[in-house]
């Protein structure tokens, strides 16, 4: 199996990072990883990136074909508009958040964050009720629980930006979407991801 190339960073340019830009909206801007990003900027935490704060951007002399062209397609969507009120890793029930759950105040639909399979629709999702989990094909999946009404079945392949489902808010009463990226089963922070 061929071995990524390590990037050799030589001088680079720089970005001022706007309101709501993330390390990963900025790393896909400028066509760099966001490890890259990380290394270059000394950063601790690449969950949070200040606004105003100065990126150097390293220039790329080598990068991975495999490494890069995977990085190109790793778009993701919001899955519905909201307020984020409890963000990766806080404390539901004295467990880690393994998402983030976004709030809502009207009925709205849910859409697909990225196209794929539908792998699962059902309630057996830690207690959030009615859930759906998409197959991206690269080692990403996005699970959206907490849907009111199911639009897909397991075996659907959606495209990115179909209702897939959901979220109900009536009665002045508001509503949460829990939405989680894993790659390799694993959690992350879909905020890394997200524009």
């Amino acid at each position: 199996m061929r071995q990524p190339v390590t990037p050799t960073v030589s001088a680079g340019k720089y970005h001022n990072v706007r309101r709501g830009e993330t390390l990963w909206r900025i790393a896909r801007m400028h066509s760099v990883s966001v490890d890259a990003l990380v290394e270059a900027n000394g950063i601790t935490n690449p969950r949070q990136v200040e606004t105003g704060r100065r990126l150097l951007i390293p220039e790329i002399k080598e990068f991975d074909n495999i490494e890069r062209s995977s990085a190109a397609s790793r778009d993701f969507a919001w899955p519905v508009r909201g307020s984020i009120v409890s963000a990766f890793g806080n404390l539901r029930n004295r467990v880690n958040n393994k998402g983030i759950d976004i709030q809502v105040n009207s009925a709205s639909n849910v859409s697909a964050s990225r196209g794929g399979v539908v792998t699962f629709v059902g309630r057996d999702l830690h207690g959030w009720g009615n859930s759906l989990i998409i197959d991206h094909g690269d080692g990403f999946e996005t699970v959206y629980a907490g849907l009111s009404r199911i639009n897909a079945g397991a075996g659907d392949r959606v495209a990115s930006g179909d209702t897939i489902g959901l979220i109900n808010a009536s009665g002045g009463a508001h509503a949460l979407l829990h939405f989680e990226v894993r790659k390799g089963h694993i959690p992350k922070d879909p905020l890394y991801y997200l524009p």
